[in-house]
């Protein structure tokens, strides 16, 4: 049994990464029923060291499969209530780290079983009156998929707003091209309605959920009516601002600073530019591509692949590029 851990504890159980290729390939998480407790079954092939520790606000137990790869396909969790557990999050934590998060209602006791070809992480008690869940796709669901670029240590919730054009997208438009990162991200998740709301009242709700400054432009004005369901929040955020025509900057301390794409445009034109080149690692650079160009300041800003080193070569102005 595990007790629970407060938020900075949870932190300091950070995994670091390991160096050398990972032996272990998790194929599929799954929820199941067992008797009188909920059971997450992750599916993993080879060698691994799992590591597990707990974070409040939300409660959630945190597995970390270390020496591991990601290789089953990005999946959603379908939202149904399974004996406490309200999601499940997954993602390639670090170049050798496999990351499994389980959202829970409230904390509760568990286990964590590593045994052959996969890891049961036990929870309960709980009913066993639910459906299993898994994000194994049938052989013609399957669709080709970029794995997330995991060339560096995963950071917080992190604000990146694409500038390739000026003119505004809709809010549902912007979270049906940004899909694939929705169901990899692991940043809270927000759902919230808005009727004819001033950007004002929205921007505030977005610092009061996530915690971060978020500082509004002088002039800027309009009202937002939409609705949006659990949706990571730096995502939900980034489509609110395109919704506007408007475009988010972080400042030196994490502030966040919304602005006018055409004055934050007006602003990049006179920074210099700056090129690194980033190893990509599970995944081929060139279909990263187009989703890296679609963040980088236009028309300053560029990406292209290296074939020789699996890289992205990136050329951004100076004051974005660690974004």
């Amino acid at each position: 049994m595990m007790p629970i851990a407060t938020l900075a504890a949870g932190f300091l159980a950070a995994v670091a990464p390991t160096t050398g290729a990972p032996d272990g390939a998790v194929k599929a998480v799954s929820v199941t029923p067992t008797a009188g407790r909920v059971e997450v079954v992750i599916d993993l092939q080879g060698a691994a060291e799992v590591r597990d520790f707990t974070l409040s606000g939300p409660d959630r137990v945190v597995i970390d499969l270390v020496g591991a790869r990601l290789e089953t396909p990005p999946a959603q969790y379908d939202g149904a209530a399974r004996g406490g557990v309200r999601n499940v999050r997954y993602g390639q934590y670090a170049p050798t780290v496999v990351r499994v998060v389980i959202d829970l209602d409230a904390m509760v006791d568990y286990d964590v079983v590593h045994e052959d070809n996969r890891v049961r992480v036990a929870l309960g008690p709980a009913g066993a009156g639910f459906a299993a869940w898994t994000s194994r796709r049938a052989p013609a669901e399957r669709t080709a998929t970029a794995p997330p670029v995991t060339g560096g240590v995963a950071r917080a919730a992190r604000v990146e707003t694409p500038r390739q054009s000026l003119r505004p997208v809709s809010i549902d438009e912007y979270l049906a091209t940004h899909e694939t990162e929705r169901a990899q991200s692991q940043a809270p998740r927000i759902t919230v309605t808005w009727d004819k709301a001033s950007i004002e009242e929205v921007v505030a709700g977005f610092a009061a959920f996530s915690g971060r400054t978020i500082v509004l432009g002088k002039g800027i004005t309009g009202t937002i009516t939409a609705e949006i369901r659990n949706q990571p929040w730096d995502l939900a955020f980034n489509a609110v601002l395109e919704s506007q025509g408007l475009a988010a900057q972080v400042l030196p301390g994490g502030i966040i600073n919304v602005q006018d794409k055409k004055v934050l445009a007006a602003s990049d034109s006179t920074v210099p530019l700056e090129t690194r080149l980033v190893r990509i690692n599970y995944a081929n650079a060139g279909q990263l591509v187009p989703a890296v160009s679609s963040i980088v300041t236009k028309p300053r800003g560029a990406v292209v692949a290296d074939s020789t080193s699996n890289s992205l070569v990136i050329t951004e102005v100076a004051t974005r590029i660690d974004q």
